[in-house]
């Protein structure tokens, strides 16, 4: 997808959420009025309100879930229809923001429920955009066009001038997919009007940006660059920092266009900080892509090969979003071609019903005396085709349902665990930092440290499981970006230096199982722990290579085994060779020396080729302008 659609794809998530009004409200006050117990239900449910939605939502949706599921209990409690409603509406715009669309429409049906009771027309024209945005992100434009019609008429019945810009900004961008340009350039333009009139700042912003990046694409530079210019300050006054970073990268590319490639670079470099200093992997990742290409172009090598190594890393973290679409649209497709599947075993049966009848047609023109026999053998291979072609779609439906449900299986498992322990692990982090800071006693501020640490380190245990059970990484690329992605990031935390070695050629595009790719994730992990804690190691080098199967070695340039170690000793080393033999691998310890005499230690894994390749087409190499 080129960058200037993924840009107003972006832009539209966040145009979609439902509105608040924004408070500058003290954080910590907030949190007073949640905590005190004392304070009236109402009290308490607007605090949490402006928690979830005004300062955790765009910051970490994780949290913001598990603050909505807080104040979804308490207004059940307290028979609030109205915080009910808030509370689930929350969840979605959460679960939207992440990516999980199925339960994000769940939670928005609930929510349409709530507010239906309520008779509120505003927010259910709202909601119905939100559903909209889903919609075009998976791809069913008309659809969502129906939803922003209906988001503008419950809009426009309750006078709403903000609600009704964020429809039609959000039907312009459907309009756009669509490829009818000039009535989505219209429909952007109106919900600017309206979000002037509105004073919507964010959303004004929203409108400005995808109108500046459709003239750039017409050629109006100077249209564009008023139109981006001014979105880029909102976003500045507004502190809306996705906004800041898409819009950054927009400039430079226009910049670029016009042929002022430094200042194109500078841009990009802002965009890249911004995106940078509020952890978001998809923005990174585009703008460690885009300087890559203008420092290339440049003639700044040393820097393009950073940006480079900064676009490889972003990789690894995007991969899960694209498993989610992708079982997302198998769910959607899947009635689809069951119905298709009995079709056409119906006409299977009437096309040869029809041949029958051709055959004895002839056979009785031909020879009264062969009718019979004829009868017989076109019956009994009539009856042999079908039945062979019942069983055998039968048994291929049968197949592709189990493939279908275990699929569904692994990856309800992965999202209950990234968003109930996920999210339970985040709460206790997060309650853990907040009574740290307010904490005096030095024994109970280590232990409320430590508490913090170890859920950390359980959410970052935790997405390692569920990268293992992603069946859409599971090729030996995969396996490979994925450890050599951790080793640097665990060498950098324990300030050890790396150097990684891989093949220059692609790597055969063989599968693994979830076993396989566990064990040698965790040798290598288990390696580099040991380095780090026993080795008084300076430097450690990882060479990848692939020998009639996957081979790795890792050493480095500490003191080395104690004299007369081997596997017999140490469970450590013991539990990497179990590993390894389970899968069918290799695990050897030579004993070397390095360069200035000091003895360090090395490892080599060998895991056999199976031979197993895809069995659908493979993946096409990755746009840099798109998300891997």
């Amino acid at each position: 997808m080129p960058k200037a659609k993924r840009g107003l794809l972006l832009l539209l998530c966040l145009a979609s959420q439902l509105g608040h009004t924004t408070a500058q409200v003290n954080v910590d006050s907030l949190w007073n009025v949640w905590d005190n117990a004392t304070q009236h239900d109402t009290a308490r449910m607007q605090a949490m309100d402006f928690l979830c939605f005004d300062h955790y939502m765009y910051l970490d949706p994780d949290t913001a879930y598990v603050l909505a599921g807080d104040l979804l209990a308490l207004a059940e409690r307290a028979n609030s229809l109205k915080y009910m409603a808030i509370a689930s509406n929350a969840q979605g715009a959460s679960l939207q923001l992440r990516g999980d669309y199925p339960r994000a429409l769940r939670k928005y049906e609930r929510t349409m429920a709530f507010l239906g009771r309520m008779g509120d027309s505003r927010r259910m024209g709202i909601l119905h955009a939100n559903m909209g945005s889903i919609l075009s992100d998976l791809g069913e434009d008309r659809r969502a066009l129906a939803h922003c019609d209906s988001s503008l008429k419950r809009c426009t019945m309750v006078g709403d001038t903000a609600c009704m810009g964020n429809a039609i900004l959000n039907s312009g961008t459907s309009l756009l997919k669509l490829g009818d340009t000039t009535a989505a350039y219209s429909r952007f333009e109106a919900a600017a009007r309206l979000h002037e009139h509105s004073n919507d700042e964010r959303s004004l912003a929203l409108a400005l940006g995808n109108l500046g990046m459709l003239n750039r694409a017409k050629g109006e530079f100077g249209i564009a660059e008023g139109q981006l210019l001014r979105a880029l300050s909102i976003a500045e006054r507004i502190g809306d920092d996705r906004q800041r970073s898409i819009l950054l990268r927009s400039i430079g590319t226009l910049r670029q266009q016009q042929g002022r490639t430094n200042e194109a670079i500078a841009f990009t470099e802002r965009s890249l900080a911004v995106a940078q200093g509020s952890s978001m992997a998809a923005e990174v990742y585009d703008a460690a892509g885009t300087l890559h290409q203008l420092y290339k172009s440049n003639g700044q090598l040393a820097k393009a090969l950073a940006m480079h190594e900064l676009y490889a890393q972003m990789m690894d973290s995007l991969h899960n979003e694209k498993g989610r679409e992708e079982m997302l649209r198998a769910n959607l497709d899947f009635n689809y071609r069951q119905q298709t599947l009995a079709d056409s075993l119906a006409h299977v049966a009437d096309k040869e019903q029809l041949e029958n009848e051709r055959v004895i047609a002839a056979v009785k023109a031909a020879n009264q005396r062969r009718l019979l026999i004829a009868i017989l053998v076109a019956v009994l291979v009539i009856g042999g085709a079908v039945t062979w072609s019942i069983i055998d779609r039968r048994r291929r439906k049968a197949e592709f349902e189990r493939e279908q449900a275990v699929l569904q299986e692994r990856m309800r498992i992965a999202s209950d665990m990234h968003d109930d322990l996920g999210a339970g692990l985040s709460g206790l982090k997060l309650r853990s930092e907040m009574a740290l800071r307010t904490e005096k006693d030095p024994l109970r501020r280590d232990q409320l440290g430590a508490m913090a640490k170890g859920a950390g380190e359980l959410i970052g245990s935790m997405r390692q499981i569920i990268w293992t059970m992603d069946q859409a990484q599971s090729t030996l690329e995969d396996l490979v970006i994925y450890t050599t992605s951790y080793a640097r990031n665990y060498c950098e935390q324990n300030n050890l230096a790396i150097t990684l070695e891989t093949p220059p050629s692609a790597w055969p595009d063989e599968l693994l199982s979830i076993e396989q790719r566990r064990n040698i994730f965790l040798v290598v992990k288990e390696a580099l722990h040991n380095v780090v804690k026993h080795a008084q190691a300076r430097q450690v080098r990882i060479v990848l290579g692939y020998d009639e199967g996957l081979a790795i070695s890792i050493s480095d340039d500490g003191i080395g085994l104690a004299e007369g170690s081997n596997l017999g000793l140490g469970n450590g080393l013991r539990n990497m060779a179990r590993r390894m033999e389970t899968i069918g691998g290799t695990f050897h310890v030579p004993l070397h020396a390095s360069q200035d005499g000091a003895t360090g230690t090395m490892i080599r894994i060998h895991l056999p080729s199976q031979g197993k390749k895809r069995s659908i087409a493979p993946k096409p190499p990755a746009d840099k302008a798109s998300r891997p």
